[in-house]
């Protein structure tokens, strides 16, 4: 079960209350670790994924279990291959309407977003990649705002003003808006990595 659920990039999730015991056990004796409620990993192979892999594993367990949810913010991020913060990926981020009312809960958090385009990446519904870039850079400090900059536009092969203007379509009165688009003027792709761009961040 679980080289079947490594094969597909996911955590295992227990068929029945037999395996449920298993696990519990393996977990007690050190070998089995639990990432979120219900999702199950051997130890071993989860301490050999890095924290952006992990919480792809994550995300498509929860996709499984959840067909109908769209991730954004920094877990739209991930799955683009955009340079997210460790600090930003201790939970997972899902869209909803404003009439869903959905209540955070552990390790979930839900934001609004409506009147945006579904993409699908690495096998993952999401948030479009300039709804995702501006969610993530109007909520960011200038420095990890610019990695997803740099990191935007590498990934689309667009300019800068593309971006700028799908953002002030979309900001309307949300907060960081002027932010995002600001930012968005210094991005450059030919920056190589997160790290290059917060540097040049501290520079500008």
């Amino acid at each position: 079960l679980f080289l079947q659920a490594e094969r597909s990039g996911m955590c295992l999730v227990a068929p029945s209350r037999r395996i449920c015991d298993i696990l519990r056990r393996k977990i007690q004796r050190g070998e089995v670790v639990k990432p979120a409620r219900g999702m199950y990993a051997r130890d071993l192979h989860w301490r050999s994924l890095s924290k952006a892999r992990r919480m792809l594993y994550v995300m498509r367990t929860m996709q499984s279990l959840h067909p109908n949810w769209v991730f954004c913010h920094e877990s739209a991020a991930v799955a683009f291959g955009l340079p997210v913060s460790h600090e930003k990926l201790g939970e997972v981020h899902v869209a909803m309407s404003r009439s869903q009312r959905n209540a955070n809960s552990k390790g979930v958090r839900w934001h609004v977003v409506e009147h945006d385009e579904l993409a699908v990446v690495q096998g993952l519904q999401v948030t479009s990649l300039p709804r995702t870039a501006f969610d993530c850079m109007r909520t960011s400090d200038f420095k990890q705002a610019l990695a997803i900059a740099d990191g935007a536009l590498r990934a689309s092969g667009r300019r800068s003003s593309s971006f700028v203007s799908c953002f002030r379509r979309i900001g309307g009165n949300l907060a960081g808006t002027a932010h995002a688009v600001r930012t968005m003027r210094y991005a450059d792709a030919r920056s190589e990595s997160g790290g290059e761009s917060i540097a040049r961040a501290a520079m500008i």
